[in-house]
């Protein structure tokens, strides 16, 4: 297959016809190729890929300037970044076709290059800047904008322009009040081609671990993990066991469960039909951190009441009340003289006293 034919095939799938086709060779031309064919008069795509991140930038921030006038600089910045991120442009680059169309060398192509993102990002980027120097910002723009729309909408349902290590972060800090550190665990492979794992430890405990040919990309797949398993442990302790029906932590009601949305990091939000309140389903009490159960028992022995530690810690009201129950019952046993009340409200200390009656009743 010649080169005039493979350019005449990507601009048909493009829809695209370049004045000049050495600009659109340029594009799709990495530089593993003219490493290993030193004698054809080519450029490799690293200039046009720099520029077009720079028109890429500038078309984006100013379409979301007028598509949102009322939005703050900060969430326009997240959104931005989240459109011309490397995995969404590697996206529109397999809609483009623009894997089959690379020129690689055979080292890269062997080595599953024409499937890598990065090198998809790269051709893309510079696709845009090839056609902004072909026929200009207008140009660019018709072709672009429109495939930005619908992952402009995806991010907007799922509040993605917030990167998976700051939801993480957010998550840790409001449920565990610890912040999630990353370590790499591994790298294998050559330099040029270098693959990294990264675990995200949140306390002493792993929580996620990520692969990736940097050690940035590792991290966000670690984070990405680390929510998966965590929204999955939320709907399972939920759930219950055998039981799909969702209960609302501030009612305890299971009827009049309806879908609300979604949260930040994508887990299913509930709104309760008798108390109004909205909620996202946690894990069921032993699914929890023990130092978030340690917490708890550390504010209630510092005299906070129950609903201030579940208003704390994010959790449901009757939680607390099993944890406190459980903890209350067993210092009594061990030691009944440090069992001592520290200044609790009555409703709290009745809890208490009909929990101790129950687990005394339990057979």
């Amino acid at each position: 297959m010649t080169a005039k034919h493979d350019l005449a095939d990507i601009q048909q799938t493009l829809k695209l016809r370049f004045v000049d086709q050495s600009l659109l060779k340029r594009a799709l031309t990495h530089r593993s190729y003219i490493n290993e064919h030193p004698d054809d008069a080519l450029d490799d795509n690293e200039r046009l890929e720099f520029l077009g991140d720079a028109v890429l930038d500038f078309i984006t921030g100013e379409w979301l300037y007028h598509r949102f006038p009322e939005m703050r600089e900060g969430r326009l910045t997240r959104l931005r970044a989240a459109l011309v991120r490397t995995e969404n442009l590697a996206d529109l680059g397999v809609q483009c076709s623009l894997g089959d169309a690379i020129l690689l060398g055979r080292g890269e192509e062997e080595s599953g290059g024409r499937e890598r993102q990065a090198n998809l990002c790269c051709a893309f980027e510079a696709l845009i800047g090839a056609l902004y120097l072909d026929q200009g910002i207008e140009a660019v723009k018709k072709f672009v904008l429109p495939r930005f729309e619908p992952a402009l909408q995806q991010i907007l349902r799922t509040d993605a322009d917030k990167d998976a290590k700051s939801l993480l972060q957010e998550w840790s800090q409001a449920q565990l009040g610890l912040t999630p550190t990353y370590r790499t665990v591994q790298a294998t492979g050559p330099d040029h081609n270098k693959e990294f794992t990264v675990e995200v430890v949140i306390g002493d405990e792993v929580y996620g671990r990520g692969v990736g040919h940097s050690k940035q990309i590792a991290a966000q797949e670690a984070a990405r993990n680390a929510l998966q398993h965590i929204e999955t442990d939320a709907n399972q302790g939920a759930a219950g066991a055998g039981n799909t029906r969702q209960r609302c932590p501030y009612c305890q009601r299971t009827e009049g469960q309806v879908k609300a949305g979604r949260n930040a990091s994508g887990s299913q939000r509930f709104k309760c039909q008798f108390c109004q309140r909205k909620y996202t389903p946690k894990p069921n009490p032993q699914g929890y951190s023990g130092k978030v159960r340690h917490q708890a028992i550390q504010m209630y022995r510092d005299g906070m009441s129950f609903r201030q530690i579940a208003r704390t810690l994010r959790v449901a009201h009757r939680t607390v009340i099993n944890w406190i129950n459980d903890y209350v019952a067993q210092h009594a046993e061990q030691s009944p003289a440090s069992s001592k009340d520290p200044g609790h409200s009555e409703a709290d200390k009745q809890s208490v006293a009909a929990g101790r009656r129950k687990k005394k009743s339990t057979p």
